[in-house]
C-alpha cells in the first residue's frame, strides 16, 4: 500500500508509465507535481515558501470559518489542507495554494460579500452580488470562479462549490435529490491547530477525492483541450492519492455497503470506475471492486457523462492517454459514442442524418435529456418534434416537424406576446486546424403579416463576444418557410455555409444545439422547452458533447 511517501510514489508512477516523453509532455499540476525531480525538495528555499504557503492557508481557513460563523452559514472545508494535516507525516509533502469550500447555494452570495474583508477579488474585479448571481445561474459552473487574494509571496485562490460536480443540477432537477444537504448531513468535525472546522464524513471525502481525479481527466479529453488550448492529458494524481490514503487510513471504519450506496447516490459509479483505472494502472492499486460498480444503478440524466467515461477507460490505458494527443482522443470518444447510439444520430454516411427528439415518451433521448420545463408549468408528452438534415457542398438543410395541438404564431392581428421559436446553435466547426470557437447561434420564430402569409424572423443569438448578436441573422423566403400541419407545424431552413461563416471544404466536424420553445397561452412565460442537449448547460453556451455531430465523410 502506500505509505505516504511521495518520493516513493513517483517511482512506482514511472515504473508503471515507462515513456521517456511523458515528463516532457504532461505538464499539468497533478501529473507533474508527481514526475517532478526528486531534487525538487532539496532546495531549502521552496521549501520555506512551501512551509510558509501551508502556514497562510492554515490561518486562512480558520479566518474563513470565523466569517461563516459570524454570519450563521455552514461551510465544509472541500479536500486540500485537512487532508494534507490527517493523512500525511508533513502536511508541507501535500502543497496547496487554493481552498475548497461547499456552502448552500443561497449563502453563497452573503459569504462572498463577507470574503472582501479578507481582500479576496473575483478575478481581477471587486466582489459585487450581480457578478455572484449571474455566476450561479450558469448550470454547468459547480463552483464559483476562483476568487483571488494576493500575497507578498504567494496567492491564494478560494473556491466556494455549490455542488461536487455539475451532474447533480440534473439529477435534482429529475429526482429532487438536493445532494448537497446529504453532504451537509454527513459533516464531521475537525481540528485545525485549536480550531475546529468542519469536513467531509471519510465517505465523502473518499469518493470525492476519486472522483475530483477522475474529472480532470474527463474534462481535458471534454472540452479543456479546445478551449484551454491544451495537447496532453491532465491527471489529478494529488487527489487519487488522497482517496488512497483515506481508505488506508480509515479501512477499519468504512462500511463497504455504505460506500457502494453512496457512489450510486451520487451518481458516480463510471467517474469511480476510471479512478479505479487511474489508480490500478499508475500506481499498483485497485481500491474498489469494478464487478459491484459496474452493476450500480445508474441515473438516466447521467447518460451521456457515462458514457464518455466509459469509452475512455475501454478505448485507453493510462499510458495511451498520456501518450496521445488531446483532441485525436475526443474525435475517438466522439465517433465511440455515435456508433453505439443509432437513436442519437443515424443516416450519416451519405450527407443525410436523422434526430428524433422525444418521438415515444420512453424514447433513449428522453432518459438522456428529459423534457425539460423553465416554467411551472408540467411538460406535456405530446410536445414533441422530429429533426431531419442534410447537406450538400453549398447548404445545410434542416427541418424541423414539430408535433404540438397548439401553435402560436404572433404578428398582425395577434394578441400572444411569444410565438413558436427555436434556437439553433452551430459551434466548433473545425477544430482541428481552427480554434475560434462558437460560429454561429441562430433564433428563428415564425410570425403572420396583414395579408395572412407565415414567414420566419431569424436573428444571431450568443454570448461568445459576438458582435451580431440580436442583430438579423439574413434568410430570405427561399432559404426559411413555416407552415400549419395537421399535428403541428414545420419549420424548413436552408443555411448557406458562407452565411454560416463556415468554409464547407475544410470542414471535418460540426457540432450543434437545438432548442425548441413551446407556447400555448397569450402569456409570456414558455410552456414548455426540448433541448437536444445536456440541460444542465446553458444553452447559449454549449459544451463539447451532449449535442448533435456532423461528421463529413
Amino acid at each position: 500500500m502506500i505509505n505516504g511517501t511521495l518520493d516513493q510514489i513517483n517511482k512506482v508512477i514511472k515504473q508503471n508509465i515507462k515513456d521517456e516523453n511523458l515528463e516532457k509532455d504532461s505538464t499539468f499540476f497533478g501529473l507533474q507535481y508527481f514526475l517532478t525531480k526528486e531534487s525538487n525538495n532539496e532546495n531549502s528555499t521552496s521549501k520555506l515558501i512551501q512551509k510558509h504557503r501551508q502556514i497562510e492557508i492554515k490561518e486562512e481557513i480558520k479566518r474563513l470559518f470565523k466569517i461563516a460563523e459570524s454570519l450563521d452559514i455552514e461551510i465544509i472545508l472541500f479536500k486540500g489542507i485537512a487532508e494534507a494535516y490527517d493523512l500525511y507525516s508533513n502536511p508541507n509533502e501535500r502543497p496547496s495554494n487554493d481552498i475548497d469550500i461547499l456552502i448552500r447555494p443561497c449563502d453563497v452570495v452573503r459569504f462572498s460579500n463577507a470574503c472582501k474583508s479578507l481582500e479576496y477579488k473575483y478575478g481581477e474585479k471587486e466582489i459585487t452580488p450581480e457578478l455572484i448571481k449571474k455566476d450561479l445561474s450558469y448550470k454547468s459552473h459547480h463552483h464559483i470562479d476562483k476568487f483571488l487574494k494576493k500575497d507578498k509571496i504567494l496567492n491564494i485562490y478560494l473556491e466556494l462549490h455549490v455542488a461536487v460536480s455539475a451532474s447533480w443540477f440534473s439529477i435534482q432537477t429529475s429526482t429532487g435529490n438536493n445532494f448537497i444537504e446529504t453532504v451537509f448531513l454527513h459533516k464531521k468535525p475537525f481540528l485545525l491547530d485549536n480550531k475546529t472546522i468542519y469536513v467531509c464524513d471519510v465517505y465523502d471525502r473518499f469518493i470525492f477525492a476519486l472522483q475530483h481525479a477522475a474529472r480532470h481527466t474527463f474534462d481535458s479529453i471534454g472540452s479543456n483541450w479546445y478551449y484551454s488550448k491544451q495537447s496532453f492529458i491532465e491527471y489529478n494524481l494529488k487527489t487519487l492519492v488522497d482517496g488512497l490514503l483515506i481508505l488506508e487510513k480509515y479501512r477499519e471504519d468504512i462500511n463497504e455497503d455504505i460506500l457502494y450506496e453512496r457512489i450510486e447516490l451520487y451518481g458516480f459509479s463510471e467517474d469511480i470506475l476510471f479512478a479505479n483505472k487511474m489508480s490500478k494502472e499508475l500506481l499498483g492499486i485497485t481500491p474498489l471492486n469494478d464487478e459491484i460498480l459496474e452493476v450500480i444503478q445508474k441515473y438516466d440524466c447521467n447518460f451521456w457523462k457515462d458514457q464518455i467515461y466509459r469509452n475512455i477507460r475501454t478505448i485507453y490505458s493510462c499510458k495511451d492517454l498520456c501518450s496521445k494527443n488531446l483532441s485525436d482522443i475526443n474525435k475517438e470518444v466522439i465517433k465511440k459514442c455515435l456508433e453505439n447510439n443509432s437513436q442519437y444520430l443515424c443516416e450519416y454516411s451519405k450527407g443525410n442524418f436523422k434526430i428524433l427528439m422525444d418521438e415515444k415518451s420512453n424514447s433513449l433521448t428522453k432518459k438522456r435529456f428529459g423534457t425539460i420545463c423553465r416554467s411551472a408549468l408540467t411538460p406535456k408528452n405530446d410536445y414533441n418534434g422530429k429533426i431531419a438534415m442534410r447537406y450538400d457542398e453549398q447548404k445545410l438543410y434542416i427541418e424541423f416537424d414539430i408535433n404540438d395541438p397548439i401553435v402560436m404564431v404572433g404578428g398582425a392581428g395577434r394578441e400572444n406576446k411569444w410565438t413558436e421559436s427555436i434556437n439553433i446553435i452551430i459551434y466548433n466547426p473545425n477544430f482541428d486546424t481552427d480554434k475560434s470557437g462558437i460560429t454561429t447561434g441562430i433564433f428563428v420564430s415564425p410570425y403572420i403579416n396583414d395579408k395572412g402569409e407565415y414567414g420566419i424572423d431569424s436573428m444571431y443569438i450568443g454570448e461568445w463576444q459576438d458582435t451580431r448578436a440580436y442583430t438579423p441573422f439574413p434568410l430570405n423566403e427561399q432559404d426559411a418557410s413555416f407552415k400549419i400541419t395537421e399535428s403541428g407545424y414545420l419549420i424548413s431552413l436552408q443555411l448557406s455555409w458562407e452565411k454560416l461563416g463556415i468554409n464547407y471544404s475544410n470542414l471535418n466536424y460540426l457540432g450543434m444545439d437545438f432548442v425548441l420553445n413551446n407556447v400555448d397561452t397569450n402569456d409570456s412565460d414558455l410552456d414548455a422547452v426540448l433541448c437536444w442537449s445536456n440541460p444542465t448547460y446553458d444553452y447559449y453556451n454549449p459544451t463539447t458533447f451532449g449535442m448533435v455531430r456532423f461528421i463529413k465523410n
